[in-house]
């Protein structure tokens, strides 16, 4: 799996100078680079989404999926594993319980998330700004 900073250049949607900045930055407030990069206005949320669905190998969830979520859905997950795993349900397929994650690499949380809500787990990555509990009260 490459580094998400070197397939935003590899992709031209972002110069290195913007990730080297972004990586100062980062090493100073700390946080995940692609957030760093959005703060600093370099790509949009949606070229980033889709750098990190391209990481991951995976579907991303965008901040349409985010909003609107019935409550039935987002009551499924505790707000204390929702948190902790940064993880928020938005839809309901068949028997499946899709989930947006920062960090859809976590077995543990995905396993958790399993466990707790009786289904099985699509995970989809997300931003992390988008998984905020501000943010989904906004969406």
């Amino acid at each position: 799996m490459s580094k998400l900073g070197q397939l935003l250049v590899a992709r031209g949607w972002i110069t290195v100078q913007q990730l080297t900045r972004a990586l100062k930055n980062q090493g100073v407030v700390g946080g995940r680079i692609g957030t760093c990069l959005l703060e600093m206005e370099a790509l949009t949320e949606d070229l980033l989404l889709k750098g990190l669905a391209e990481q991951f190998g995976i579907a991303g969830a965008s901040a349409d999926n985010l909003r609107g979520i019935p409550e039935e859905v987002r009551s499924l997950l505790s707000p204390k594993l929702a948190v902790r795993c940064r993880a928020v349900p938005f839809q309901i397929v068949g028997g499946s319980l899709e989930v947006a994650m920062a960090d859809a690499r976590n077995l543990a949380c995905q396993d958790e998330i399993a466990f707790a809500t009786g289904k099985r787990v699509k995970v989809y990555v997300a931003l992390e700004a988008r998984l905020s509990p501000q943010e989904r009260r906004v969406g």
